[in-house]
């Protein structure tokens, strides 16, 4: 068993993050990173695992290298509402039981924005924004990515405290770092020194 397990959809992500922790690439989407975040609960036993990476803005008043941190995490792409259900919610095919929202770990010290996250199976553009005001007047989202609710969940199975800690890398109009190499650098020192913070 170890105390902590990080993991990021891409080996990017994870470099220069505190090398006395595994890291585990899980792949992009909610398919693959439920999958692979569930083997490797398995394999490591973690006490507690932290979803790192990169995310895109949905308030307008987040800039590109900002640091967020996930209360909760919901899959905005669900809309089973013609069957009676709330938006994100879905049955989980034990008894009625649904499964919605999932809540996080935050941690107590920390500078970063803490807010909701929305996960889903598509690269948020900013026509889709645009055109889905819901995302923030009826859900709430501060920020979205493509796999954080998948790792959330596998945690929630294996009953595992779960945190999401990311860096904006687009903004709400849709701009992105224009020296990408750069911005992860910068985005990785910002994710490593909040860690370095929160798990002494």
């Amino acid at each position: 068993m170890i105390d902590c397990l990080f993991v990021a959809s891409s080996k990017l992500e994870l470099e220069g993050i505190l090398t006395n922790y595994p890291k585990v690439v899980i792949g992009v989407g909610k398919a693959q990173s439920a999958v692979r975040t569930m083997k490797a609960i398995e394999i490591y036993k973690p006490k507690r695992i932290i979803c790192l990476g990169y995310a895109g803005a949905i308030t307008q008043n987040l800039r590109i290298g900002d640091l967020v941190c996930a209360s909760s995490v919901l899959q905005y792409d669900i809309d089973l509402t013609s069957f009676g259900l709330k938006r994100c919610e879905v049955p989980t095919g034990d008894s009625n039981n649904l499964l919605g929202s999932l809540p996080l770990y935050v941690f107590p010290q920390t500078e970063a924005r803490i807010g909701i996250c929305g996960t889903a199976d598509r690269f948020l553009l900013r026509s889709y924004r645009k055109d889905n005001p819901f995302l923030w007047e009826e859900l709430g989202l501060l920020f979205c990515d493509m796999e954080s609710y998948s790792v959330a969940l596998a945690a929630k199975y294996n009953d595992v405290p779960c945190s999401v800690v990311r860096v904006i890398s687009d903004d709400s109009e849709g701009h992105r770092p224009k020296h990408f190499p750069r911005f992860v650098s910068e985005a990785n020192k910002v994710l490593t020194a909040f860690l370095e913070k929160n798990l002494q």
